[in-house]
């Protein structure tokens, strides 16, 4: 007689330690960043070249019936362009501009926007000393223009021989610069995240209230009108909205009980018959918020993710117009009260044409690189309760940034490029001359109000499929946790959850809400705002 033995209990994994921060050092490397002076002129030439090819083939087109036949029309060419054509990521500074802009608008801001996702204090004291590699390198060009002006003041040179030494001079400034750039980048890329400054968590505001503006954004897109907060993301979500009837008892079963077949029947005649339900229990909003926030913050595990465990950092925040933004007083932008504690008694509430609160839960994912974040917001109009989930967004560092690595210098290939790069920083010193430019900043910021430093660096779309899929599975898993968590207070206060459970029904299947399973249980899942071609494939499948 064999016996088997009983398997063992599965044990999980030991958590492995947090990810490094791969943004703080990116940030911080990109003050000491040089624009590429060869990618335009290369570009140019491929663009020459291909104006050519496609002027050949319009050539033989007409001429050729067979190589006529052989081409797509023009009618289809035109489709495909169409379909190809991706919104670019935004225009960003690198080097001695990212610096000052850096200093201007972010350091030196009454109200910065909330830092997630980056050391902010280490990426201001990188931009302070690329700043002053810049001055440096300013005072050098004016030293080298005050010694050609005096040379041909006392006709020490002749005209061609200063033609040919200050263009060499200026070219062995832009030399020495780039050389110094680059081993300060080195330095900064190998050393570790921890070292750069203060720690990889900054709080969302020093005097402990947070506030975002929101905007209406049309962007490239003149057709389609985004409205997002600043500092949460440039890719918008469809928001969840649900609305329930909080006047209604629940039926008279406790709740978390299963009773007895008899006794679910009565209670369901009773109710049918305009009795059996219990006295619902008054609440605030305040308590609401104060529940769904504890419940949010449970850590996120996963088993086959790089990040096993992913903390979930809620904070209650007010939100306001871009235009309101600046327009509040000191006073009362001191005076704000905690969204989770209330006002207390004899202080004034908030104006709600001004200011409104909300509750931004974020999950930081991929090192740093993606921060999904959803804001909830509830409201209350006569028997009625709101409640309201908006996703967003922050797509990793735009190209430029991601890909800067450090570069050693002693490769003779290497010293050869940088040469040619600093021969370009020659000629485009001058550019300015043939065509004054206005003063640079990111495409992103419009010269006034707030500007977050991690949104306008990054995409506008997240565009690594295995990130889109995280990006969606925890965008679910913040809305579902709402859900759920405004069901058991319900439920808690003898609420009828029946219009509540249908309406959270409704919403998984118009947005894809991950189900207690974490699969994917609705014929729309939920996708970012204005995906056309998403929504018109989940069109055609319903």
């Amino acid at each position: 007689m064999s016996v088997t033995a009983s398997p063992r209990p599965r044990r999980r994994p030991p958590l492995r330690p947090p990810l490094p921060d791969e943004v703080t050092p990116l940030l911080c490397a990109t003050a000491f960043a040089r624009p590429d002076r060869i990618r335009p002129v290369t570009d140019w030439l491929l663009a020459q070249g291909r104006a050519c090819l496609e002027r050949l083939t319009e050539r033989l087109r007409r001429n050729n019936r067979l190589f006529r036949l052989l081409l797509l029309p023009e009618r289809e060419r035109e489709l495909f362009s169409l379909r190809d054509e991706e919104e670019p990521d935004p225009d960003v500074l690198v080097g001695d501009a990212y610096a000052r802009w850096v200093l201007r608008r972010i350091a030196r801001s009454d109200r910065p926007l909330p830092v997630i996702g980056f050391d902010q204090d280490a990426v201001i004291a990188s931009c302070e000393t690329g700043a002053r590699l810049g001055a440096v390198r300013r005072a050098l060009l004016c030293s080298a223009a005050l010694l050609a002006w005096g040379a041909a003041e006392l006709d020490v040179l002749p005209t061609a021989g200063l033609l040919v030494v200050f263009p060499a001079l200026l070219w062995g400034i832009f030399l020495f610069d780039r050389i110094t750039a680059q081993r300060s980048m080195n330095r900064v890329l190998e050393r570790a995240p921890s070292s750069l400054g203060g720690p990889g968590r900054t709080p969302p505001d020093e005097s402990g209230v947070a506030a975002l503006p929101y905007i209406s954004d049309r962007g490239r897109r003149r057709f389609l009108e985004e409205d997002r907060f600043l500092g949460a993301g440039l890719e918008v979500w469809n928001p969840a909205s649900i609305s329930v009837d909080v006047t209604k008892g629940g039926p008279g079963v406790t709740p978390g009980e299963t009773p007895h077949r008899d006794d679910a029947i009565l209670a369901l005649l009773g109710m049918m018959y305009g009795g059996g339900r219990r006295d619902p229990k008054g609440f605030t909003l305040t308590e609401l918020y104060e529940r769904v926030a504890r419940d949010l913050e449970r850590e996120i595990r996963f088993e086959d993710m790089p990040d096993d465990h992913l903390p979930v950092d809620v904070a209650g925040i007010w939100g306001t117009s871009a235009v309101s933004w600046e327009r509040i007083d000191d006073p009362t932008w001191r005076s704000l009260p905690s969204v989770t504690d209330g006002v207390a008694p004899g202080d004034t509430a908030p104006d709600p044409r001004l200011l409104r609160p909300y509750l931004w839960a974020r999950i930081k994912g991929w090192s740093g690189s993606l921060v999904v974040s959803v804001l909830v917001r509830f409201t209350r109009r006569e028997e009625h309760l709101h409640v309201i989930v908006i996703p967003q967004v922050v797509a990793p560092l735009v190209d430029v940034v991601s890909r800067l690595r450090p570069v050693p210098l002693r490769h003779p290939l290497r010293l050869l490029l940088t040469a040619l790069q600093a021969a370009g920083d020659v000629g485009a010193l001058f550019a300015p001359l043939l065509r004054p430019r206005r003063r640079p900043r990111p495409e992103i910021d419009t010269g006034r109000g707030p500007v977050g430093l991690r949104e306008a660096y990054s995409k506008r779309r997240v565009d690594d499929m295995h990130m889109k899929h995280d990006t969606r599975q925890y965008a679910s898993l913040l809305q579902r946790r709402v859900f759920d968590s405004v069901e058991r207070f319900l439920d808690e206060h003898d609420i009828d959850t029946g219009e509540y459970r249908e309406a959270t029904t409704n919403a998984i299947v118009n947005f894809g809400v991950m189900g207690s399973d974490q699969q994917f249980n609705g014929q729309v899942q939920i996708t970012p705002f204005g995906d056309h071609n998403t929504q018109q494939q989940q069109g055609e499948g319903t």
